[in-house]
């Protein structure tokens, strides 16, 4: 008898980071595994301790085949600390010490990415502003909090147990940076099977083609259930008719100033962990030109 299937792996990415296409590169490894369900979001759970849901969770694995080497899954709520419990604990009481994938990116970017892709999708209402929409939902500030998610798996996992991709990074330097993933893996690398290939998965211009249904129904629990049990022609073709969700507010340059000043301290704590794998982030940039400016300054009365 089979024993029980549990993930050796969990990509922990922040939400608008590329997490999807991550999950999809990784999926066209051979030896890896992911179920269909990419975001299971079990350890963000309140009733994490439920046996019923443990259950439903360990479920989603059974069909993985015996000769997979990685057996993933894929969950942005795990990088939005403090919100959604103990993550790292709960991931530990489980799974004792899978591998943690954190894909990252310039986390005023991020924050703006998110922001949008909520505002389409119907998570926030209409004319809400971004500086409304980060004082209602403190989540969409935290989730760039890097170098803070960072520490809080670190504390229960030890230093050096997150392996970090750069979102823009990957984008740029795909194959380079898949290798340095297969090498972390410990899987062997795609080579003669071909190379990765890259897809286009919720950008949001293909989020903005369904907007209107996701705006509309998607947060109605009856509605998905109905979505379910249709034939998927059906959906599609409401989905691509129903009229377009409004453009989200325009984000401004005050917009990216807040961001930047709210997150600020931790990007300095990050740039401490990361050394300079995220100079080019325009974010990292700026902090580093503001703090030689304040230095300079300085030193100027002090002479």
């Amino acid at each position: 008898m089979r024993n029980e299937v549990k993930p050796n792996l969990i990509i922990i990415g922040a939400m608008r980071s590329s997490t999807t296409l991550l999950w999809c590169l990784l999926r066209q490894h051979p030896e890896v595994w992911f179920p269909s369900i990419k975001e299971p979001a079990y350890f963000s759970r309140e009733d994490f301790n439920d046996r019923r849901q443990r259950k439903t969770y360990l479920a989603l694995f059974k069909p993985c085949p015996n000769d997979k080497k990685i057996i993933g899954e894929a969950s942005v709520d795990y990088t939005k600390l403090p919100h959604f419990g103990p993550v790292p604990r709960r991931i530990k009481q489980l799974l004792d010490k899978p591998k943690l994938i954190y894909i990252i990116r310039d986390p005023v970017e991020r924050v703006i990415s998110q922001y949008k892709f909520s505002y389409l999708r119907g998570y926030l209402p209409l004319n809400m502003t971004l500086e409304e929409a980060i004082n209602k939902h403190p989540h969409i500030i935290y989730a760039s909090r890097y170098a803070y998610q960072l520490n809080e798996y670190y504390k229960v996992f030890g230093p050096d147990s997150v392996f970090i991709v750069i979102a823009e990074r990957m984008h740029a330097q795909l194959n380079t940076v898949m290798a340095e993933v297969e090498k972390y893996l410990d899987i062997a690398p795609l080579g003669g099977r071909g190379e990765y290939k890259m897809e286009e998965v919720n950008s949001l211009s293909k989020i903005k083609e369904t907007a209107g249904w996701y705006r509309l129904f998607g947060q109605s629990k009856w509605i998905k259930r109905a979505v379910m049990s249709s034939p998927h022609f059906i959906i599609d073709f409401l989905k691509q008719h129903i009229p377009p969700s409004p453009e989200a507010p325009e984000t401004t340059h005050a917009d990216r100033d807040m961001i930047f000043d709210i997150i600020a301290s931790d990007l300095r704590e990050l740039i401490i962990l990361l050394d300079d794998k995220i100079d080019l982030w325009p974010s990292v940039m700026k902090l580093k030109n503001s703090s030689n400016a304040c230095r300079t300054f300085i030193e100027h009365k002090e002479r």
